[in-house]
């Protein structure tokens, strides 16, 4: 584990896995709000596949974590 995963440990301690964050994201095929569960157990830098509730369509969701803040992106896939 690097320095950088530490501090976020105190900053947003570990779980069991369980997404204890909501944040609102917009997709980025049919331009629905959503909302979406993030988990800073995962790491400081995230990725992974996610399809919209809404229309299906697969995205790419880029999630960071700094000084407390989160950050989620999300792009198409097929883009």
């Amino acid at each position: 584990m690097d320095e950088e995963d530490l501090s976020l440990d105190d900053e947003f301690p570990l779980g069991d896995g369980v997404a204890d964050m909501e944040t609102a994201v917009r997709c980025p095929y049919c331009g629905e709000e959503v909302e979406m569960s993030v988990d800073p157990g995962g790491g400081s830098s995230q990725s992974y596949v996610e399809d919209c509730p809404v229309c299906c369509s697969p995205w790419m969701v880029q999630v960071q974590y700094d000084a407390g803040d989160v950050r989620v992106t999300l792009t198409q896939l097929n883009a």
